[in-house]
């Protein structure tokens, strides 16, 4: 896994360009998993949220129409 390569890695033993690359790559990817992961949660507690509502008797989520502004003329 991803963490587990962070983890292992010698930052201070870096000392090459291509050893930096690496580890950056290493770094961009744990980011793109834990931001993949996070937004995989935020719709699972906003679902469980919305369920919630309907089971206490109320709306998943309110909807709100569009207002129409009156034109100025």
């Amino acid at each position: 896994m991803i963490l587990d390569r962070i983890k292992t890695m010698q930052f201070a033993k870096i000392d090459d360009i291509n050893e930096l690359r690496k580890a950056l790559e290493i770094l961009v990817d744990a980011v793109e998993v834990l931001s993949q992961r996070n937004d995989e949660q935020a719709k699972r507690i906003q679902e469980q949220a919305d369920e919630l509502a309907k089971l206490k008797g109320g709306n998943a989520r309110p909807v709100f129409k569009n207002k129409k502004k009156a034109s100025k003329n």
